[in-house]
């Protein structure tokens, strides 16, 4: 350490870090790129350290000058800002991590600062739960290669068999549990029932809405099941003030909200947990032998199952195509779908 380290400021640490060592090692021997580095860090600390909130600009002033000595005595309070700053990026916030982490153990190392970089690691596993979502959505679209799919990502190819691999096993986001129904098809990489993650940042309206105004409308309707099982889903996500606000409504009495566990449902696997899975079947148009009665006889009837017409209880009845044509059944003579 110099003579007078305790006052080496953050500007020189920075080009300490890029231009000499261990940076040489990381990020190349050209002067000319490390310099490069060293000046994209400091241009970050200037526009990020901090965030972006209110009052964060007074955090950014004359950071570069900011003393060692200062910085070991704030190290809690110089990390947490960083990782704000890693939160208001733009752009690729797994890089930025990985570079401001390489920064505070070069700190740790040379001047014996003691900073915690598990945000780096942090970042990472962000990172990967958005790629693996993308990943699934991005298998939507029809047969890939790996080569395809690693390029698609800017990964490799083993990291990509790597979240394959743990697509398969499934993982947990947000509290529920993703994970691909079957196998993934060789070379083509296609999957049965395609998983679509859905993001919705809601206000208190429209959670009333998906709440307790889908458990209302759908009653003794065809969507009952589907939409009551969405409808206790985002039930389950919500906070405990919100769910407070649900359960106040004098509309709650008349519901119940069931605590079943967050986790995808393929479409085959709806079909088997249901006695009348309604929505699967009319949209996946399988032919299906439905059991109903009618005069109190017990029936059958073999066919494909379709929206009743608008003027005939479109939601409480539902038609069937058969070979002997079109019959309309209220669903509450439906004993079961198979």
């Amino acid at each position: 350490m110099p003579v007078n380290g305790a006052e080496i400021t953050l500007k020189e640490l920075i080009s300490d870090a890029f231009l000499k060592g261990a940076g040489r090692d990381r990020f190349g021997r050209n002067r000319r790129e490390l310099e490069s580095e060293a000046n994209n860090m400091a241009a970050w600390f200037q526009n990020y350290y901090g965030g972006t909130e209110d009052g964060s600009e007074e955090k950014r002033l004359n950071i570069l000058d900011t003393s060692l000595r200062e910085i070991r005595a704030n190290q809690g309070e110089f990390t947490a800002e960083i990782e704000n700053g890693i939160r208001s990026h733009p752009g690729a916030k797994v890089k930025q991590a990985a570079k401001l982490g390489f920064l505070i153990d070069h700190l740790n190392r040379k001047y014996d600062l003691e900073c915690d970089v598990s945000f780096v690691d942090k970042f990472k596993q962000e990172d990967r739960s958005i790629r693996l979502l993308e990943i699934l959505k991005y298998l939507h679209s029809g047969s890939k290669t790996r080569e395809e799919i690693a390029a698609k990502f800017d990964i490799s190819e083993r990291l990509l068999s790597e979240d394959l691999k743990t697509l398969r096993k499934g993982f947990e986001f947000m509290g529920t549990k993703i994970q691909i129904s079957g196998e993934l098809k060789r070379k083509v990489n296609t999957y049965e029932s395609p998983i679509h993650p859905v993001f919705l940042a809601l206000n208190s309206a429209e959670i009333y809405a998906l709440t307790l105004g889908l458990k209302l409308l759908t009653e003794n309707t065809i969507f009952q099941q589907t939409l009551g099982r969405v409808s206790d889903l985002i039930y389950l996500q919500l906070s405990d003030f919100a769910r407070e606000l649900i359960d106040s409504q004098p509309e709650a009495k008349e519901i119940e909200f069931k605590g079943e566990e967050r986790k995808f449902l393929s479409s085959l696997q709806m079909v088997g947990s249901y006695d009348r899975p309604f929505s699967q079947y009319i949209k996946s148009q399988r032919v299906c032998l439905v059991k109903y009665f009618l005069n109190e006889e017990e029936k059958t009837v073999k066919g494909t199952l379709h929206l009743a017409p608008k003027n005939s209880g479109r939601f409480q009845s539902i038609c069937v195509q058969s070979a002997e044509g079109s019959l309309i059944i209220p669903i509450d003579d439906i004993a079961g779908i198979y």
